[in-house]
């Protein structure tokens, strides 16, 4: 499985895709590792083995706090809004201070076109300490880049995140 993550860095998705794999033959009882492959199905707009994923996370670990996230991310890049909200706020539920759970909301409301609502949890994300310098490259971010709110926040995620930089 590292060596499968080290192809989600490198953004070979395809390769990670087929390590997660290996690695769930060995050890089909870790959620993780079916949360990490949803994640390189996410990347590869393969929506329905991500959620099948997330469901089998779901079963082994129901209580995990990523699966919900992804299953959010999910469901908003299939429009399905409602399931993205309540699952984003199954993960809050879990942990109250989970930043990417709050940056998964804004990028709901981004998909809605609810400008108010991407910013007020946008805001709530990065004062937790989501590193949004890291995901500002989405598509779904581009609409703001041109907003200073986003410039600001931008600039404090960068400075608050400034360690792992």
């Amino acid at each position: 499985s590292k060596r499968a993550q080290v192809y989600d860095e490198l953004k070979d998705y395809d390769r990670a895709q087929r390590d997660y794999e290996k690695a769930l033959t060995l050890a089909p009882e870790r959620a993780a590792l079916y949360i990490s492959r949803s994640y390189a199905f996410i990347r590869t707009d393969k929506y329905d083995d991500a959620i099948n994923d997330l469901e089998k996370a779901l079963a082994l670990a129901p209580h995990h706090k990523e699966a919900f996230n992804n299953r959010a991310d999910v469901y908003r890049r299939l429009g399905r809004y409602d399931d993205a909200v309540r699952d984003a706020h199954r993960a809050l539920e879990i942990d109250p201070s989970f930043d990417l759970a709050y940056a998964t909301l804004a990028e709901i409301a981004a998909a809605q076109g609810d400008g108010d609502g991407f910013f007020t949890h946008l805001s709530k994300s990065v004062d937790l300490g989501f590193p949004l310098h890291k995901y500002s490259f989405d598509d779904i971010y581009a609409q703001f880049e041109d907003d200073e709110r986003f410039g600001k926040l931008l600039q404090l995620s960068t400075e608050k995140n400034q360690r792992f930089i």
